[in-house]
C-alpha cells in the first residue's frame, strides 16, 4: 500500500543536490486576510511517499486544493519511484486565489483516494484602525 507519512506547505521548498536535503522556507500554518479574495502568491508542496515492494504503483496522482470542501484547483502529477520504495512529489504553485474565510487543504490523492494532506485556517480579520495624529 502507497502511504504518505508526510505532507507540507510552505512559501518555498529547497532540495540541496549535494547532500539530497529538503528545507522549508516559511511553513504555511495560517493565513489572515482583511478581505477577500486573497492571493496566495507561492505555495510549495511537499508529500514524502513510501511503498511496500510489491505496489504496482499509483493509477491517478494528482495534487487538489481545496477550500472548505470546494475544490480550487487540480493538477496531475508524474510519479516515479526509481526502483526505491519511496520517494518525493514536490510542487510549486505559482499564485492561489482564496475566495474566503475556512479551511484550505493541500492533498495529494490518487484517483478519489485521499494519500495525505495538509491544511491551513483561513481567517478574515478587521482592518487596523485609522491612527490620526493632531497638531
Amino acid at each position: 500500500m502507497i502511504r504518505c507519512p508526510l505532507a507540507l506547505v510552505s512559501e518555498i521548498n529547497l532540495l540541496d543536490a549535494r547532500t539530497n536535503t529538503v528545507s522549508f522556507i516559511n511553513l504555511m500554518e495560517e493565513i489572515n486576510s482583511q478581505g477577500f479574495p486573497a492571493f496566495i502568491p507561492l505555495a510549495a508542496c511537499h508529500f514524502l511517499l513510501t511503498k511496500s515492494p510489491d505496489d504496482q504503483g499509483l493509477t491517478d496522482p494528482a495534487i487538489v486544493v481545496l477550500l472548505n470542501d470546494g475544490q480550487v484547483f487540480r493538477s496531475p502529477v508524474n510519479v516515479d519511484f526509481q526502483n526505491m520504495n519511496r520517494t518525493r512529489v514536490m510542487v510549486q504553485l505559482n499564485g492561489l486565489a482564496v475566495t474566503g474565510p475556512g479551511t484550505l487543504t493541500f492533498r495529494f490523492v490518487d484517483g478519489d483516494a485521499a494519500l495525505g494532506e495538509w491544511s491551513v485556517q483561513v481567517t478574515q480579520i478587521a482592518p487596523p484602525e485609522p491612527q490620526v495624529r493632531l497638531g
